[in-house]
């Protein structure tokens, strides 16, 4: 199963979009794509989520991070 989307909490709590997501045959979705690949098949779910990736890249060009952990 291709997961396309994935994150986990620092609780232990995991979300992701996969093939029950791209694949899926009921209406609703709950993952966390927010519908955006619900039921669109591996190959436009991948095209969607790229597209995605993308514009949060070009959004955020220049932006640092603060680390949450001192580095050592």
């Amino acid at each position: 199963m291709t997961t396309l989307i994935s994150y986990k909490t620092s609780g232990g709590k995991r979300r992701s979009c996969n093939a029950r997501c791209y694949n899926a045959k009921h209406p609703q979705c709950v993952c966390i794509c927010g519908g955006m690949n619900h039921s669109k098949g591996l190959q436009q779910a991948s095209e969607n989520t790229r597209r995605q990736a993308e514009e949060l890249v070009r959004e955020n060009e220049g932006v640092r991070l603060q680390p949450s952990l001192p580095l050592r």
